[in-house]
């Protein structure tokens, strides 16, 4: 159970920040060839993080919110209409 608990948080943050980076980007303007460049990444990375392919580093997510200009929590919050984290068993 908590395998699987581990395994749904884990996918819950990735969708969150996948989808946060992309709404971020796009409403900045850019590209992700620009946010790659801004970053110093390659495009191709950026890609596989707003796909979902791979889950970002935490310095990866650092190195991004200020190529945007933006605090990582900015990248990381849930959002409203965001489905919730799953919860623990008992409900914590």
């Amino acid at each position: 159970m908590k395998q699987r608990l581990n395994s749904d948080l884990r996918e819950w943050a990735n969708r969150t920040f996948r989808q946060n980076l992309r709404a971020t980007r796009e409403q900045l303007g850019l590209t992700q060839v620009e946010l790659a460049n801004r970053a110093g990444m390659k495009p191709g990375y950026i890609c596989v993080l707003e796909s979902g392919c791979r889950s970002p580093e935490i310095g990866t997510v650092a190195i991004l919110a200020a190529a945007m200009g933006v605090s990582q929590y900015d990248l990381t919050r849930e959002r409203p209409g965001d489905p919730p984290p799953p919860l623990r068993p008992n409900g914590h």
